[in-house]
């Protein structure tokens, strides 16, 4: 199933020649909506992605209105595999949302990609795996 996050940098399209996308180094967001790139139906995407962690937030028992000092309670964080592959502004919306509720939330990126861009998830995760950490298990010298 694809879903539709809007038109971005790292877009990854069914055409072949724009397969590479995602390792683009640009940081771009299509904000209008007369594209559909950031009409009502994206927006209620990142909305519906960022309230089902909200959701788990307040099942666990870290509802709104939690004290930071209590913060121990509710999930207390989340993996997101392929996150390079959602555009940066989305993530922003989805952490923003979620710490809103529980400041110390953690979100972790997998970035397993050889030649992947690790360098766009760490902007906004705690925690990037990526192929550095194989990288570095490996490594018998600081060379490159």
């Amino acid at each position: 199933m694809n879903i539709f996050y809007g038109v971005y940098a790292a877009l990854v399209c069914e055409n072949p020649t724009d397969n590479n996308n995602y390792k683009s180094a640009q940081d771009w967001f299509d904000y209008s909506t007369n594209t559909g790139s950031f009409d009502q139906t994206t927006q209620t995407v990142w909305n519906y992605f960022a309230n089902c962690l909200v959701y788990w937030l307040n099942q666990t028992g870290c509802t709104n209105g939690t004290p930071a000092s209590q913060t121990s309670v509710g999930v207390d964080g989340i993996r997101a595999d392929f996150a390079e592959g959602l555009p940066p502004q989305c993530w922003e919306y989805i952490i923003n949302k979620v710490r809103s509720q529980k400041w110390d939330f953690v979100f972790l990126a997998e970035d397993l990609d050889a030649n992947g861009p690790a360098f766009r998830s760490s902007r906004d995760f705690d925690v990037v795996n990526d192929t550095v950490y194989s990288s570095f298990r490996t490594a018998t010298s600081a060379a490159l």
